[in-house]
């Protein structure tokens, strides 16, 4: 499976909103992490996994292989992300995948896209080469990605990727599907109205559950427009 995304995003000969091709890797582990937290704040509405690609040649796209210097195994980015101060102590999931394409070895980050966005540190992190001390990630800094670019280690992410980033964590963003789970995750929120059968959201109005005489729950959701969309959801 991680092949064939591999394959489709080299061959799409660009860089994109949620993946990043490295020649190698980071010789300085706070630029690592700067562009860790990028991609699992990236802002693509299909909420679309982060990938860092190392051993592709960012220019022309050519597949190089990956180097041995700086390399890292998952073991070794657990271990640096785990040793950060991270808010609400959410880091990042991460999983380092090795595979061959076109019988050449390369490595790929890959960041999992969850519904806890916004990530940022608590404390600024500093590594620079030799010890320099160069490259510095923000405490209270949110870094995202827009496109194909990441936010500058000296900005801030802009006013619409941050609003963004706080209405995935409070389900007001994505497709229905994940609006859905992401309110039925809270079942404090639920309050059921008893004439009716219908279960209503005190957080948000947008969806509420009518149960029918077979026992199933009709679920509707309301737009901005007004239109309805019903859907049927069986319950053990």
């Amino acid at each position: 499976m991680i092949e064939l995304i591999v394959n489709k995003l080299i061959e799409s000969r660009s860089e994109g909103g949620y993946w990043d091709f490295k020649q190698q890797w980071h010789s300085n582990n706070a630029d690592l992490v700067k562009d860790i937290i990028c991609l699992a704040n990236n802002t693509t509405a299909t909420m679309e996994n982060g990938y860092l690609i190392f051993g592709i040649e960012d220019n022309t796209f050519e597949i190089t292989g990956v180097p041995d210097i700086n390399r890292k195994n998952q073991e070794k980015v657990l271990g640096l992300i785990s040793e950060l101060s991270w808010s609400n102590e959410e880091i990042p999931e991460i999983c380092v995948h090795s595979v061959r394409i076109n019988n050449v070895e390369i490595d790929v980050l890959e960041i999992s896209n969850k519904d806890i966005t916004p990530y940022y540190l608590l404390k600024d992190y500093t590594q620079g080469p030799n010890g320099s001390g160069r490259i510095i990630v923000r405490a209270g800094v949110i870094y995202s990605r827009v496109g194909d670019r990441n936010t500058n280690t000296d900005r801030t992410a802009t006013k619409d990727a941050t609003e963004f980033l706080w209405k995935k964590r409070f389900g007001l963003v994505g497709d229905d599907d994940f609006k859905i789970s992401k309110r039925l995750k809270n079942v404090d929120d639920w309050y059921i109205q008893e004439d009716t059968d219908t279960f209503y959201n005190r957080i948000n109005n947008d969806i509420f559950l009518r149960k029918n005489p077979h026992y199933e729950f009709t679920q509707e959701i309301h737009s901005n427009s007004d239109e309805t969309v019903t859907m049927v959801m069986d319950f053990p």
